[in-house]
């Protein structure tokens, strides 16, 4: 995405000083992620020059503030389908849920951020049933019965007072007041004091919203969850028990230290950026299973990135490794063997894919199949005036046995809701393939 498609810049006159100063100091940004326990430290430099000389911007969208300028980059499928990739990605389907009426232009990514909570926590309460329970320390120092183990040192003071028959108790005990449980707490506030989604701006689905979301908050408030004053910092131990609440509370704590919904900088700004990249990687991942679900029953979609399974790589020198290779996606048939090796490409497409995109599919060709190379597969999307007047085809790649390469360009419409679209396209693609 080309500079000149930002909007907002207030402040200062002159693009051209005000984004050098940006990629000279080379300031670091937070960035937003969707993968569990993945939260880069920054973004060092979000804005790069092109062949020509000019300023362009690659992957991530939304609003930063440094130097007294603030800018909006808009994602270049728009806010409304961004939102819908955002609501994929997450696991969610969000039909009609929309942030239209915005009147800033950095109010549309704070509130990304806020529906991106939201979408967490309820795909949390829906996998656990409800408010999740954990064991918290306790201590009584003055016990009619024993529970749990004695405090000795206690229980000498009680003795030497004459209160033998009290008993000072360490235990644990089974409660909702825990890190989870008070961080929900501790963000609802905070949304409701900044005016972010769902407080503001009014709209049914908002109102919605806002009811579960305060409805859920009362809820824990009677079950004895106390809510915080700052974001709870002690360390959660993730297991099945309380795993779905995992991506809800590494986003409730970006919200928790953020400055009226943006990041802070360690250049004395602000910001808060989405991977485009990212986002339309899990997007697919999500739209690819439910694909494969009824036409191809036993098959799976397997996510090195996502499963955490090593990188490979290419070279070794001593204890440096580069060039590793970690292919987006690789399908399993029902048999358990590897059929296709798949790559999600979140750039401008023109009449066939890049030398850098033919040389990485070879590689993953080559070694993740097991007996021969696999088919391999890019996909891109397509929309407005992103890659118009391309369509999907394959080639073959020379180099390990005329494998095919497939590129398959995907329609994000309607905007609002394209995911029932994109699983159809898929599934009549493999269909065609398999």
């Amino acid at each position: 995405m080309r500079v000149t498609e930002l909007t907002g810049l207030r402040g200062k006159k002159g693009w051209q000083a005000v984004i050098g100063k940006l990629e000279r100091d080379a300031p670091r940004f937070p960035v937003v992620s969707l993968i569990p326990d993945r939260f880069p430290d920054a973004v060092c430099e979000p804005f790069v020059r092109d062949e020509t000389g000019g300023w362009m911007t690659g992957r991530w969208v939304g609003h930063l503030h440094f130097a007294g300028v603030a800018c909006t980059i808009e994602p270049r499928i728009g806010w409304e389908r961004f939102q819908s990739l955002l609501a994929g990605a997450a696991g969610m389907t969000y039909v009609g849920r929309t942030l239209g009426g915005l009147t800033k232009p950095d109010d549309t990514p704070r509130n990304l951020l806020a529906l991106l909570w939201c979408l967490a926590l309820e795909r949390g309460r829906r996998l656990h049933h409800g408010p999740v329970k954990g064991y918290v320390e306790r201590y009584d120092p003055r016990s009619p019965t024993l529970r749990g183990r004695l405090d000795l040192p206690r229980q000498l003071c009680n003795t030497s007072l004459g209160q033998a028959h009290r008993l000072a108790c360490r235990y644990r005990e089974l409660s909702y007041d825990i890190p989870v449980n008070r961080g929900i707490l501790m963000v609802t506030a905070r949304l409701k004091r900044a005016g972010l989604y769902p407080f503001h701006p009014d709209g049914p689905e908002r109102i919605s919203h806002r009811e579960e979301l305060e409805g859920w908050r009362q809820r824990l408030l009677d079950m004895g969850a106390r809510q915080p004053a700052a974001f709870p910092q002690e360390t959660v131990t993730w297991n099945r028990t309380n795993g779905g609440y995992r991506k809800a509370h590494e986003l409730g704590r970006l919200l928790a230290r953020s400055r009226g919904g943006a990041l802070a900088a360690d250049a004395g700004g602000d910001a808060l950026l989405f991977d485009s990249a990212e986002v339309w990687e899990l997007f697919l991942y999500q739209c690819l299973k439910r694909a494969l679900r009824n036409r191809f029953p036993g098959w799976r979609l397997h996510s090195p990135r996502l499963d955490g399974r090593q990188t490979d790589f290419l070279f070794e020198y001593g204890t440096i490794r580069r060039h590793g290779l970690c292919p987006d996606f690789i399908l399993y048939d029902d048999n358990h063997d590897p059929v296709a090796v798949l790559d999600a490409k979140y750039r401008y497409f023109h009449r066939y894919p890049r030398d850098d995109e033919i040389q990485q599919m070879a590689l993953y060709a080559c070694r993740y199949g097991r007996r021969d190379p696999l088919p391999a597969i890019l996909i891109y999307p397509r929309c407005g005036d992103f890659n118009p007047e391309q369509g999907s085809d394959k080639g073959r790649l020379l180099l390990p046995e005329k494998t095919p390469l497939h590129w398959w360009l995907i329609e994000l419409d309607p905007p609002a809701d394209p995911v029932t679209g994109v699983i159809g396209q898929l599934r009549e693609r493999l269909e065609t393939l398999f």
